[in-house]
């Protein structure tokens, strides 16, 4: 199974849970529909505010301050409406994972739970340093975020662990190529012959001659046709292809570097977190097909009003800094 750096699993984690495919439309519909709830969503204004403070720290660090009154021309309002909404969906999804994880048995063990902590009170400790005022937080409130997190984390990698989920080498084959693409026959196959004589440039000739003007492909095998899929496949580099007909166009590919060791690699593993994010996307809806959910609004409320008196820059601690530190992959 291909393995992921911590610092990457972490981000896409972060990631996922704010881009499930469950809108908030569709939270708030499954919140109404019952006074009886399965999953109460019962995180204090505190525990809520430790992270999406630090996240608020990394936007401002990344975009600046002036981004959170940046209009997203929708009915969303301003960029800082849409982190909000964002965050409580994030808080949503992060306890219904946890609840997820608990009737799977995929709960963190001693060693991992240990691991956690010790970072918990790293964090903690730095929190408590820094000149930052979050108000009554406790150890136990830092303590609960980080294993929620990484019990989270523990059954997102538990899915990473299904063989139907893994990407061949083939699958996520990367190529480098030039091609030719021409709308008369007898040009077409002058053309093959010219780029067939000693000492040919492919390029030039392709700039010179092609009607579509993007020479350089850099492909996988989904990026093409299956015909010329078929045929550029099996090139070794340096080769040119045959003239290759599809709908009145004329193809001719040269084959730069059939397989991209590098460039494979990275697309395998997006390739790899894209099908584990599908799977946990369709669990997840599922599991939400028979379950209730409701959150504190009074809490998150309080968590709000607080975030806009915090001083982001003068914060010191990190919640996604400090859980990299966390050994449990």
């Amino acid at each position: 199974m291909l393995k992921l750096s911590k610092k990457n699993i972490l981000v896409l984690l972060f990631v996922f849970i704010l881009s499930l495919l469950l809108s908030a439309c569709t939270i708030a519909e499954n919140i109404a529909k019952d006074e009886e709830y399965n999953i109460h969503v019962d995180y204090t204004a505190e525990q809520m505010l430790l992270i999406t403070a630090s996240r608020k720290k990394h936007i401002n660090d990344f975009y600046t301050k002036d981004i959170w009154e940046v209009t997203t021309g929708d009915e969303f309002g301003t960029y800082k409406d849409v982190f909000l909404e964002e965050m409580q969906v994030f808080f949503i999804q992060l306890k219904v994972l946890n609840a997820m994880a608990v009737e799977s048995g995929q709960t963190l063990n001693s060693k991992e739970t240990g691991d956690v902590k010790d970072a918990a009170l790293k964090f903690y400790e730095e929190l408590k340093s820094s000149s930052v005022n979050f108000g009554n937080i406790s150890y136990d409130d830092v303590e609960k975020m980080f294993i929620d997190y990484a019990t989270a984390l523990k059954f997102r990698n538990s899915i990473a662990d299904d063989k139907s989920l893994e990407v061949s080498e083939n699958d996520a084959r990367v190529m480098h190529l030039q091609r030719i693409i021409l709308d008369d026959e007898a040009k077409a196959n002058s053309v093959y012959a010219e780029v067939n004589a000693e000492g040919a440039d492919f390029a030039a000739i392709a700039k010179a001659n092609s009607i579509d003007k993007n020479i350089v492909l850099n492909v996988g095998h989904e990026d093409l046709d299956p015909v010329s899929d078929e045929v550029v496949s099996i090139l070794s580099n340096g080769q040119i292809s045959e003239v290759i007909s599809i709908d009145s166009k004329f193809y001719i590919y040269k084959c730069i570097e059939g397989y991209d060791k590098d460039a494979t690699a990275a697309k395998k593993t997006k390739l790899l977190n894209e099908r584990i994010d599908d799977k946990l996307k369709n669990s997840y809806n599922q599991y939400l097909m028979s379950k209730q959910v409701d959150i504190d609004d009074k809490a998150w409320n309080k968590m709000v009003k607080e975030l806009s008196a915090i001083d982001i820059d003068n914060m010191g601690a990190d919640f996604m800094n400090s859980f990299r530190e966390v050994n449990i992959w």
